[in-house]
């Protein structure tokens, strides 16, 4: 149970991640913000590198 809630949590915060960095990029792009915009970039990378952490992770976990 407890690898399960790991990786359900890992995906929730892979999207709030991915989409409030889409949102601020959103809100700076039309507001011409230079925070929203950094901050938008930053959350979707951050989400970019968590996917790939637990992508190879999950591909060198052996399987029982």
């Amino acid at each position: 149970m407890g690898d399960i809630k790991k990786f359900l949590t890992g995906i929730l915060v892979r999207w709030i991640l991915k989409l409030g960095g889409a949102w601020l990029l959103t809100i700076g792009v039309g507001t011409d913000t230079v925070e929203e915009i950094i901050g938008g970039i930053l959350a979707i990378l951050i989400g970019m590198i968590i996917s790939l952490f637990q992508t190879k992770k999950a591909i060198n976990m052996p399987v029982k």
